[in-house]
């Protein structure tokens, strides 16, 4: 594995913690923990509150890992010989551009008290950075998918389930928060362990059957007739 491919994963990695955290801090309800941007009451330091820390902690994810990894995925795309395959090349770009894009959209969600529209189109933002970061990791391991080994069928099907899975999520996700914001809860009243691994672990399943799907689409198929030899090669059991 060559280092760009090395960083393209430790890039898809970074986004899928921060996706991680980010359920977390909807579980528990920090998403206005800090109710300003880019400070946290006026400081860079959170002051002693559970709600804010968390809160914080998506910043610092967003700020530290992914941004960083991801810029530079695309700067070494668009600046070495790997702007020659162009598919990596445009999703290394659509990658960066959201990045930043995502930056002043999650602004947006904390300056506009939580929006629904733009809690929505945070998180769709952020998998849709996700699932670039894998079809880059996946490129610069495997290689282009042959044109000969293409398997127009299941990229279709693969594409529909995709698309099963993101569009209801994010329907979910838009009316929950179209509902009556309840009021912050205190350190006290934070959910049950099993309410906040519930919302984190949504996400972590919508995260991980797309990536699936992205590296079943990408991924080399292996033609028939080495199929066949390595079925013959294989020594038959008992």
């Amino acid at each position: 594995m060559t280092r760009f491919a090395k960083l393209a994963v430790a890039a898809a990695v970074a986004t899928f913690v921060l996706i991680g955290v980010g359920g977390l801090v909807r579980a528990t309800d920090s998403g206005l923990g800090c109710p300003d941007w880019p400070l946290c009451f006026g400081d860079w330091v959170p002051p002693a509150d559970l709600h804010a820390w968390i809160e914080h902690s998506h910043r610092l994810v967003a700020a530290v890992l992914v941004g960083p990894l991801v810029a530079a995925v695309g700067l070494i795309a668009v600046f070495s010989d790997r702007r020659r395959d162009l598919p990596l090349l445009a999703a290394a770009v659509v990658a960066g551009v959201l990045v930043i894009v995502q930056s002043l959209l999650g602004a947006a969600v904390v300056l506009q008290g939580l929006a629904a529209e733009l809690v929505t189109a945070h998180l769709g933002m952020a998998l849709t950075v996700f699932a670039a970061t894998i079809f880059i990791a996946e490129r610069a391991t495997h290689g282009p998918m042959p044109g000969a080994h293409a398997r127009p069928g299941l990229t279709r099907l693969t594409g529909l389930l995709a698309l099963a899975l993101f569009a209801p999520a994010r329907f979910s996700a838009l009316a929950n928060r179209l509902h009556p914001p309840r009021p912050k809860p205190s350190v006290e009243a934070l959910p049950s362990p099993v309410e906040t691994y519930t919302g984190s672990s949504n996400r972590a399943m919508l995260c991980t059957t797309s990536g699936v799907s992205v590296m079943t689409v990408t991924r080399p198929a292996i033609p028939r007739r080495r199929r066949r030899s390595l079925n013959a090669s294989t020594p038959p059991r008992g």
